[in-house]
C-alpha cells in the first residue's frame, strides 16, 4: 500500500463518515483505505500490521480497523436476519442456502460473504427435542 498524506487520508476518512452517514456499506465506496472482500482475517491482519510510529499511521490504521469492523458487522447482521426470516423455507427457495459443514451437534450451517452461520435445532442431533439444550449449545459455542 503506498504511502498517503495527511489530506488523502482525511479526504478518506469524510468519504467514509459521508457514506455511513448514507447508510452505505464501506464494502460499497471507492474509498481507498478498503481492501475490499470476504476475506474478514485477511483484511484485518493487513490493518492490525501497519505501523503506528506517527499520527497519521495510526490514523490510517485504526480507521481501516474501524472500517473491517463496521463492514463485518453491517454484513452479519444484514444475512443473519436473511437466513432466520427464510428458516422454515424450502431449501430451493432460500436466498441463502444450506451447506455440509461437518460437525455432530444437528441444526443448519450456513456460510455466506465468508461468515459461517450456524442455527442449533432442537429437534435434530444429540439435543434430544430439546431446545433448550440447543440454545445451551449454542451458547458454548460462542465463548
Amino acid at each position: 500500500m503506498e504511502m498517503m498524506d495527511e489530506e488523502d487520508i482525511i479526504d478518506a476518512i469524510l468519504l467514509d463518515d459521508r457514506n455511513d452517514s448514507l447508510g452505505l456499506c464501506s464494502l460499497q465506496t471507492t474509498n481507498p483505505l478498503h481492501i475490499v472482500g470476504d476475506d474478514w482475517n485477511e483484511r484485518f491482519q493487513h490493518a492490525i500490521s501497519l505501523p503506528e510510529s506517527t499520527d497519521e499511521e495510526k490514523l490510517l490504521k485504526y480507521t481501516l480497523l474501524t472500517s473491517v469492523n463496521r463492514d463485518f458487522i453491517a454484513t452479519a447482521e444484514t444475512y443473519a436476519k436473511t437466513v432466520i426470516s427464510e428458516y422454515f423455507l424450502p431449501e430451493h427457495l432460500k436466498s441463502v442456502k444450506s451447506g455440509q459443514f461437518g460437525g455432530i451437534a444437528g441444526g443448519r450451517k450456513y456460510c455466506w460473504r465468508g461468515i459461517l452461520f450456524k442455527l442449533a435445532d432442537g429437534q435434530c442431533g444429540p439435543y434430544e427435542g430439546s431446545d433448550a439444550a440447543a440454545a445451551k449449545a449454542m451458547g458454548h459455542d460462542l465463548r
